[in-house]
């Protein structure tokens, strides 16, 4: 739960450094990996919704460019954030999946203060406590 919270610190950081040079490619490729999460969530994927989020992420953390960043977050295990979200009693892929929309509606008004707002880590019951 610690390595949630900071990973999610750092995915805002990444999305507040990328946002001034995202290309329309770059949103493009940001909003095929949404879809990809909402295809395997309307299927009852978690697995599959685990792994294009983790895609989702990592380009992001990508594009910000800094070698640091993106190391420490490698570090926090890609897949430990959503592993949690969709593996604990109850979870939902479906809201999982829809927690990316408003990042991605965030990225692509290239509005780097709505992407932090839009930041799953604080809705998130687990990262809270709330679990």
């Amino acid at each position: 739960l610690e390595a949630y919270a900071v990973r999610s610190s750092l995915e805002v950081l990444a999305a507040r450094s990328a946002v001034p040079d995202m290309t329309d490619d770059d949103l493009t490729e940001l909003s095929r990996h949404f879809d990809e999460m909402q295809a395997a969530a309307a299927s009852h994927d978690g697995h599959g919704v685990a792994e294009a989020d983790a895609r989702f992420h990592a380009r992001i953390v990508e594009m910000a460019d800094n070698a640091t960043l993106a190391r420490v977050w490698r570090s926090l295990e890609p897949f430990a954030r959503t592993y949690i979200t969709l593996v604990a009693p109850g979870a939902d892929p479906r809201w999982s999946a829809d927690l990316h929309a408003p990042i991605l509606a965030a990225l692509q008004a290239r509005d780097a203060t709505a992407v932090a707002a839009a930041d799953p880590g604080s809705t998130s019951p687990i990262a809270a406590g709330r679990s």
